[in-house]
This record gives C-alpha cells, structure tokens and sequence, in this order.
C-alpha cells in the first residue's frame, strides 16, 4: 500500500527532526495510524539516503540518528512541487 511511498515518506519525517531507525518506524506508525514499516525495509533505505547524500547520520552513545542534508530538503521541496 504505502510501499512505494516509503523513500518520501521516511525523509519528510526526517525533515525537522532527528530520529533512530526505530524512532522514524515509531512515527510513521503514529502520522498514518495503522502502516508500520519493517526493520528490512527502512535501514536499506537509510543505508540508500547516506550514500545518495540526502541524510546524515549522529552517533549519540549507542544510538545513530538519522537527518536530513540540505540537499535532502532540496528533493523535498521539489516533491513537494510536483505532487501540487
């Protein structure tokens, strides 16, 4: 259902905040209500953005937390244009 979405949906949860891998599954859980990502589909993704360069990752202790680039922003708000 929301499969093809994910890409969109995990950086615009990342656009204005800082979260885990589990952390970004918790809140896409909680905007949509029901679609919960699995663990197998959003590190490869993240593993994907890193090396695109559209998200950084912060090591805080034992957690890594997952942002968006500038650039990331960019191909947000260029989404976000061609969906208008």
């Amino acid at each position: 259902m929301m499969r093809g979405y994910l890409r969109l949906i995990v950086m615009k949860t990342l656009a204005n905040r800082k979260l885990s891998g589990y952390g970004l599954i918790k809140q896409i859980e909680k905007n949509t209500g029901t679609w919960k990502p699995s663990f197998g589909s959003i590190y490869p993704l993240l593993e994907r953005l890193l090396k695109e360069k559209l998200v950084k990752v912060e090591i805080q202790g034992r957690k890594k937390l997952y942002f968006l680039t500038n650039e990331g922003k960019k191909q947000i708000e260029f989404a976000a244009k061609k969906l208008k």
